[in-house]
C-alpha cells in the first residue's frame, strides 16, 4: 500500500504482485472460497495490459486468472465474477459456468462505491 499527498489532496493506491508460492495462494484463495457464504474474485485487465500500446491478439483473460475462477467456483457455495478493465474480455467458460458475472469497465474512481451496490442489491 502507498500512500501519496500530492499537493493538498490525499491519494492511496493499493496494489498487489504474487509472491511465493503459485499453489500456495491458489489454495489459500480456495480454502476461503470454501468457508465464505459467497465469493466475489475480481479478474481483468490492467495498467500492463489495457493501455495505449499495450495490444493482445486475444480476448481472454491475462495469466492464470481464468484458473483462479475455476478454482474458486468448484469451492464456492455462490460465486460473483467481476470483469474489470478497458477492453472486451471473451472467457466462455466463466459465461457458461458463473451465474453472477458483472462486467465493470472503465469503472472509474467510484468503481468500487458502484460495485458494492449492485452487489448489495441497494442499485
Amino acid at each position: 500500500m502507498e500512500y501519496r499527498k500530492p499537493s493538498g489532496n490525499g491519494n492511496v493506491e493499493l496494489q498487489w504482485s504474487l509472491i511465493g508460492d503459485a499453489n500456495a495462494s491458489l489454495h489459500n484463495a480456495t480454502a476461503a472460497a470454501a468457508a465464505a457464504d459467497a465469493t466475489i474474485v475480481v479478474v481483468g485487465g490492467s495498467d500492463q495490459t489495457t493501455n495505449e500500446g499495450c495490444d493482445r491478439a486475444e480476448l481472454d483473460l491475462p495469466g492464470n486468472q481464468l484458473g483462479l475462477v475455476q478454482a474458486v467456483h468448484a469451492a464456492s457455495k455462490r460465486l460473483v465474477v467481476v470483469m474489470t478493465g478497458g477492453r472486451p474480455i471473451a472467457e466462455p467458460w466463466i459465461k457458461e459456468n458463473v451465474g453472477s458475472v458483472i462486467a465493470s469497465m472503465c469503472g472509474g474512481q467510484a468503481q468500487g462505491t458502484a460495485l458494492a451496490a449492485v452487489i448489495a442489491g441497494s442499485y
